[in-house]
C-alpha cells in the first residue's frame, strides 16, 4: 500500500501538533506512522515505539519502529507510566480481543492524539468506539484542512483530537 500524500510536508505538520501535545511525556507509542513516524517529531530525551507493517524495522536513534501491528509480539520497552498514545488516520484491523487490549493502553496513557479524516466512515466509526469504551476527556480539538496537498482525496480534511483518560 502507499500512500504518498503522507510523506508530504503539508501532512507531516500534523506531527508538530502531535508531537507538541506529547510534549514532556517519556514515552510515546504510536499505532500507524507509515513511513514518516512521529519519532522525528519527538523532544530530545523522549523515546518512541511506532507500530506499522510498513516501516523499516529496528532502531532509529533511542526509538524503536516496528514492522507490525497492533498488538506487538512483546513491547521493546516497559509501558511503565507516563505515557502518551498516537493514532494518526485512524483505521485499526483489530480482533475484540485485540480491541480490549487498545483500550487498555488507551486507559494507562496519560495523553492520546487521534488524528481522524472527516470524510472517511471507517475513520470516525473507530473513534467513536473507542470514546463509548474507554473514558476519555476531550481537551482539545483541532480541524486541520489539507486540500492544499495534492493526491489525498477526500481525506484533506481532518480533526485532531487531544483526550486524557478520567
Amino acid at each position: 500500500m502507499s500512500w504518498p500524500y503522507l510523506e508530504t510536508e503539508l501532512f507531516q505538520s500534523r506531527y508538530v501538533l502531535a508531537a507538541f501535545f506529547l510534549r514532556g511525556l517519556p514515552l510515546v507509542i504510536e499505532l500507524g506512522g507509515y513511513k514518516t513516524p512521529v519519532t522525528c517529531f519527538l523532544e530530545p530525551g523522549q523515546v518512541g515505539v511506532v507500530l506499522d507493517g510498513l516501516l523499516e524495522p529496528g532502531m532509529v536513534g533511542r526509538h524503536y519502529h516496528l514492522a507490525e501491528r497492533f498488538p506487538p509480539r512483546a513491547w521493546p520497552v516497559r509501558l511503565g507510566k507516563p505515557y502518551g498514545v498516537l493514532l494518526l488516520g485512524l483505521e485499526l484491523h483489530l480482533t475484540e480481543e485485540h480491541w480490549e487490549a487498545l483500550y487498555e493502553l488507551l486507559r494507562g496513557a496519560e495523553r492520546i492524539v487521534i488524528g481522524v479524516p472527516v470524510q472517511h466512515v471507517t475513520s470516525t466509526q473507530q473513534l467513536k468506539k473507542i470514546l463509548e469504551n474507554v473514558e476519555l476527556r476531550e481537551v482539545l480539538t483541532v480541524g486541520l484542512d489539507l486540500r492544499g496537498n495534492k493526491d489525498c482525496g477526500d481525506y484533506a480534511e481532518r480533526r485532531l483530537h487531544v483526550l486524557e483518560p478520567c
